[in-house]
């Protein structure tokens, strides 16, 4: 029997051709690593997942439910955990095993949603210019930690998605004070508070190269030799590090915040407020501001005991979490 023919024959044909070369890429995709999120995951030294090791970070795994087959962590309202220490991180999670990235292309993918609760009645005024985008004042994170503290972020907001490159702190040889650090904010995608995307960072060893992908689509990519843009840089601390890619890394997510702190232990007992997140900082940070290259400024503590609280936090959904690597 001959077959026949037709005019889509053609386009019939690519379409089976382009599926059975999704399928052969699918398959040639080994999986180092799988998390679904309809089960609570096992948690400490010798689970999937554990708390980074840092006296002041919290552990709180009662913030982690199951709902919809979705891993919830719930880190609403933030509260600190001292009344001295700027516990910026909420809650952190990475995994126990490491992946190497030397070689072929590794794939570490989030399917998973964010939704922040608070920002909008945020007392600091004009200067979150957009308290929707703005994520010092309360986001979600996706991201993976390389041997040498440099981390490669998703950061999650209620209506931006972005990349951020963190270099690692600098702790000099007897000495207990970072002297070096810097942070760049790239922006990728618009979305709404909880809608669930696909997140992924691409680590390809022969060119070098770190991507950021959401929902299919690469929307940036970071090389050795990239130069990101001045206007990127969101915070620098000391001398200019730079980049390097990385040899191997633990995979994390978690919810943070910047823009706030407990006042004094004795203010708080005075006006009778519980610890929650605060407006005003405890001591001047030696940081610069990356434009100028001058000391940067900061607000100062607010004097009306209306602004000494503020509820906001951040719940993080996860659907999965894959990590493939093809040659």
């Amino acid at each position: 029997m001959l077959l026949k023919c037709g005019p889509n024959y053609y386009d019939i044909t690519m379409l089976l051709w382009n599926a059975l070369q999704l399928a052969s890429f699918v398959s040639s995709a080994k999986v180092l690593f799988e998390y679904q999120g309809h089960e609570l995951p096992n948690i400490g030294p010798k689970g999937i997942f554990d708390y980074p090791v840092h006296p002041n970070l919290p552990t709180d795994g009662e913030q982690l439910t199951i709902k919809d087959d979705r891993l919830v962590i719930n880190s609403y309202p933030f509260k600190h955990t001292r009344a001295d220490f700027h516990d910026a991180l909420k809650f952190q999670m990475y995994t126990n095993d490491r992946f190497k990235c030397n070689s072929g292309k590794v794939t570490v993918q989030m399917t998973g949603g964010a939704l922040m609760h608070g920002v909008e009645d945020n007392p600091f005024g004009e200067e979150p210019m957009l308290s929707q985008i703005d994520a010092r004042l309360v986001a979600s994170v996706f991201n993976v930690q390389d041997d040498k503290g440099q981390v490669f972020n998703f950061i999650i907001t209620n209506a931006r998605i972005s990349a951020v490159i963190q270099a690692p702190f600098i702790f000099p040889p007897s000495q207990e004070e970072v002297t070096s650090t810097m942070s760049y904010n790239i922006p990728l995608v618009e979305t709404q508070a909880g809608e669930e995307h696909t997140l992924a960072l691409i680590f390809d060893a022969a060119s070098q190269s770190v991507s950021w992908s959401v929902d299919g689509t690469i929307h940036y990519t970071w090389t050795v030799d990239s130069q990101i843009p001045q206007e990127n840089c969101i915070l620098r601390w000391g001398d200019l590090n730079r980049f390097t890619y990385p040899g191997n890394f633990a995979v994390g997510f978690g919810n943070y915040e910047t823009l706030s702190y407990y006042p004094p232990l004795n203010d708080a007992k005075a006006f009778g407020i519980e610890y929650k997140g605060l407006v005003n900082l405890p001591f001047e940070l030696p940081l610069f501001d990356p434009q100028s290259g001058e000391p940067a400024e900061y607000m100062t503590s607010s004097s009306e005991q209306k602004d000494h609280t503020w509820d906001r936090g951040a719940i993080l959904r996860i659907r999965d979490i894959i990590v493939t690597y093809e040659v």
